[in-house]
């Protein structure tokens, strides 16, 4: 960040409001070097990623299916923001079963000619124009007059980076992650993208530790919610309206908040200063994806416990509810090398 010489830093929630806590208590104590203010923002890829499908007078479906190339026609709608019971009669008119599996629209298919339908078309274009409008209300209020932004996430492909850059053209993003996997979409010329650990734009090496990224997602999370949408206040001001996820957020208490308030006791004690000289020699990194490495070989049985108890409703691709603790029957093991579905059902577990 100093040497971007960027004078704010945005942490996005839900992992920011641990990153940013982190970064506070090493970085503005007394005695610490000069380093940039922080602010947290309420974003997510479900309140930021359906407004940036708005390309002037097009909605553009294509980045939605290269980020995931599995989807129903309820997932679609809902990672859009929109309630699926909505377009029964535009579903039904083209013979399409809301919980269809498509893997690409391709040209000829039903749910091609589905997208393809105006009506379909005006009904998105009229929500996605109010969605983004809300977006960068809520954005502006925090970037100002800021050209270049700082912007802090766990990863793992910057899309909502990605997202709000098209929304804000006109400013540049300087993206720092935990790691970042292979872009799907062509990033944007405002985008500016760096990772901590591995990168797998650039090399395959330490990319084992995707293998369970959503373990270093579930201990580095926030309780509240995820940001769903930007409401106007009776005050004129734009807040974010939270999706409420109670059962995740209890099994967070349990277990992420207890790890992270024994990183944050760390970070309040340390020497900074030799801290950031072990940072510049390679020294720190090196231990640091050693950790990481750990943490997936030989687990802690408590977060083994916590994280197979987690349930999430995801809201793209095949919009299924996660069960972590539910353990894929013998058929789908047998029939995975020869169906893709069932494949896709064992990969995932």
């Amino acid at each position: 960040a100093n040497l971007e010489n960027l004078d704010t830093l945005f942490f996005c929630t839900r992992e920011g409001v641990f990153f940013r806590a982190v970064y506070d208590a090493l970085f503005k104590r007394s005695g610490s070097m000069s380093s940039p203010r922080s602010d947290l923002i309420k974003v997510s890829r479900l309140s930021s990623f359906a407004p940036s499908l708005l390309d002037e007078h097009a909605i553009e479906f294509p980045q939605l299916f290269r980020l995931y190339k599995a989807q129903s026609p309820n997932s679609l709608l809902r990672s859009l923001g929109l309630d699926p019971t909505e377009f029964s009669d535009l579903l039904g008119k083209h013979s399409v079963q809301p919980s269809e599996v498509f893997d690409t629209p391709a040209n000829g298919s039903q749910l091609d000619s589905l997208l393809q339908d105006p009506e379909l078309t005006r009904r998105i274009y009229r929500s996605l124009s109010r969605q983004k409008s809300g977006l960068h209300q809520y954005l502006s209020q925090h970037f100002d007059s800021r050209k270049r932004i700082g912007f802090v996430e766990i990863g793992w492909r910057g899309t909502i980076q990605n997202a709000i850059a098209q929304v804000f053209p006109e400013k540049e993003f300087h993206g720092m992650y935990l790691g970042l996997d292979l872009e799907r979409n062509v990033m944007r010329a405002n985008c500016h993208k760096v990772a901590y650990g591995p990168d797998r734009n650039i090399s395959q090496a330490d990319s084992d530790l995707f293998d369970a990224i959503n373990v270093v997602e579930f201990i580095c999370l926030s309780i509240g919610g995820s940001a769903e949408s930007y409401l106007c206040q009776p005050d004129g001001a734009f807040r974010a309206k939270m999706r409420q996820l109670p059962e995740e957020d209890r099994w967070i208490e349990n277990f992420s908040l207890l790890f992270q308030r024994g990183v944050l006791e760390i970070a309040n004690s340390c020497d900074v200063n030799s801290l950031v000289q072990e940072h510049r020699s390679g020294a720190l990194r090196h231990k640091a994806l050693d950790r990481w490495r750990h943490l997936l070989d030989a687990p802690n049985p408590d977060l083994v416990s916590a994280y197979f108890s987690l349930k999430s409703n995801e809201q793209f691709g095949r919009g299924l509810v996660s069960n972590q603790s539910n353990v894929p029957p013998l058929t789908t093991v047998f029939l995975a090398p020869f169906n893709s579905l069932k494949r896709r059902e064992l990969i995932r577990f």
